[in-house]
């Protein structure tokens, strides 16, 4: 009886042109071969299933093949023939993580000085290769930098960046792409048909999906899903099989937070439990389905970004309906926010609801454009309301009280617009219009804030600032006078309105100078018992500070 071979090894491409998927590297290595540019060594990196060692078996036929070298070997003289079924004396494959040491890397240096047995090339496939050990790989470096003529050195990683810098440079790189969702659903109804195996275009997309770009895991999954169906396949069997989410419970899930039903929450999610589904798996399936959700809102013409079905398709465009671009947005921004937290929690389940239900609590944000709209409709609609009302007694009443209050507010702006501004500066005062004043000069002259701060007059009355100086501050008097359009600029903002602004030169009394000197003596005093005080000096060492001005503080009666 025949073995049975696995649908990964049976549809394994046999020539460059059944290779998928990787259209960039196997026609530069066409190429090559035509024009007889075959590098010593190439390094071949990419996620798993992506047909990097496949690739590498071809290439070593396309060389040794009796017709070659050749892009497109026969498949079927000798050389092809052993190394389709592994048995090529020249063709040597080594898998890097078992054969990782230095010992093995002395006796491959060895064996290659002679010339191959029976083929045109001795080829080298190290798969893993970033396995290999730091003392293994310094024993590679002079063989592959001056390797034998005929002797060609591949090798495959999934790790690219474990590869050091000093092999890298020995060798021609090629990435491997991670296979589209087309390509692989395509490839699985290529092998359904041959093999007589019927499946729904749902199944396979489920199938593609868990494979997430690798072709190999979509033909180990086929392999598997037809192993427990039989040659008709239920998409039930299919979702039970690869533990897929039931795409009706995410549904559910998003409905029920896009409608702010946290009623719903709660049961939901112990469906999703009943149905042995991991709270984290569906977190992250939640996570994708928003992403779907959000990609149909702002790109509906990318259809091959979506890696679903089109049944599914259908669904998440109902639901996209409802929930509006900016809210899917907030929705995905929390999830990835409280993603560790739900790894690390001892009660996933209370995380989870607490997460899900602080989504459906979270407000429909309303485009801004929708509010002017609606604003627009109610401005085009007054003019209209009005007039139907004043057909009417109830309309005549009311135009009536509006005209009548009309004229009182009229009188009553007469009669006070010229006690505006005496009402203005009794309102502002000139303690509060001085200390936004200086503010204000702050942020646009801070050198000419700190001279008025030292004026000795500061007076708002009759529309006219006084600021005045002690004969003293002559110099300060002297770049005031010169700054007073600046000055005046100032007080118009803040009084909005215009006001005359004078810079004098201001006497002090005798008793107003003995005020002062007194003032300042017990400000200095203030300023010595706070710095003896032990509190403020240690607030002073924790950040760093200095006093900048002391202000007593009047106790306030409690409310």
């Amino acid at each position: 009886m025949k073995p049975y071979l696995v649908f990964a090894r049976k549809y394994r491409p046999l020539t460059f042109d059944q290779v998928i998927g990787q259209k960039a590297v196997v026609q530069t290595l066409k190429n090559a071969i035509i024009q007889n540019r075959i590098g010593h060594a190439y390094l071949f990196s990419g996620m798993r299933g992506v047909g990097k060692t496949t690739v590498a078996r071809i290439l070593a036929k396309a060389l040794n093949c009796e017709n070659g070298p050749t892009p497109n070997p026969c498949n079927k003289c000798q050389f092809c023939v052993s190394i389709n079924e592994d048995r090529a004396v020249d063709v040597l494959e080594i898998d890097g993580a078992s054969n990782r040491g230095i010992d093995e890397v002395r006796s491959l240096r060895e064996g290659i000085q002679y010339r191959p047995i029976q083929s045109r090339y001795r080829v080298i496939i190290i798969d893993e290769v970033h396995m290999l050990t730091n003392e293994a790989f310094n024993a590679l470096l002079k063989t592959l930098e001056e390797p034998p003529h005929h002797t060609i050195f591949i090798f495959a990683t999934t790790e690219f960046h474990k590869v050091p810098a000093t092999i890298l440079s020995r060798c021609q790189h090629f990435e491997f792409r991670r296979i589209s969702n087309k390509d692989i659903v395509d490839h699985l109804k290529y092998i359904a048909e041959k093999e007589g195996i019927k499946i729904s275009s749902a199944s396979i997309n489920l199938i593609a999906q868990k494979a997430e770009g690798s072709l190999r895991d979509a033909e180990s999954l086929l392999d598997q899903v037809v192993a427990f169906s039989g040659e008709e396949v239920k998409d039930e069997d299919v979702k039970e099989i690869l533990g897929i989410m039931d795409r009706e419970i995410l549904i559910s899930v998003v409905d029920a937070i896009a409608e702010g039903d946290s009623r719903r929450i709660f049961p939901l999610i112990d469906e999703i439990i009943n149905h042995g589904y991991d709270l984290r798996y569906f977190y992250r399936e939640l996570i994708e389905f928003l992403r779907n959700l959000l990609l149909i809102k702002t790109a509906p013409e990318s259809r091959e970004l979506l890696e679903i079905g089109d049944e599914e398709l259908v669904n998440i465009k109902k639901l996209a309906e409802k929930i509006g671009e900016e809210d899917i947005f907030r929705y995905l921004s929390l999830l990835q926010q409280s993603d560790t937290g739900l790894k690390y929690s001892s009660h996933p389940r209370i995380f989870l609801e607490t997460v899900l239900l602080r989504l459906t609590h979270l407000k429909k944000l309303v485009p801004l454009t929708d509010i002017i709209e609606e604003l627009e409709k109610l401005k085009e609609n007054i003019p209209l309301l009005l007039q139907t009302k004043e057909e009417g007694i109830e309309g005549k009443e009311i135009k009536k009280e509006i005209e009548a209050e009309d004229k009182q507010i009229m009188e009553r702006e007469v009669l006070h617009l010229d006690e505006k501004e005496k009402r203005e500066e009794a309102a502002l005062g000139n303690e509060e219009f001085y200390k936004k004043f200086l503010n204000e000069l702050q942020v646009e002259k801070a050198p000419l804030a700190a001279i008025v701060s030292q004026s000795d007059l500061f007076e708002l009355k009759n529309n006219k600032l006084l600021i005045g100086f002690t004969p003293g501050k002559v110099l300060f008097i002297n770049k005031a006078k010169r700054e007073i359009e600046t000055l005046r600029k100032i007080a118009n903002r803040i009084l909005n309105r215009e006001v005359k602004v004078e810079v004098v030169e201001q006497e002090v009394k005798e008793e107003d100078r003995f005020i002062e000197e007194e003032k300042k003596e017990e400000k200095n005093k203030d300023y010595e018992r706070i710095l003896n005080n032990s509190t403020v000096k240690y607030f002073m060492d924790l950040f760093k500070a200095e006093i900048i001005s002391v202000e007593s503080i009047k106790n306030k009666e409690r409310i």
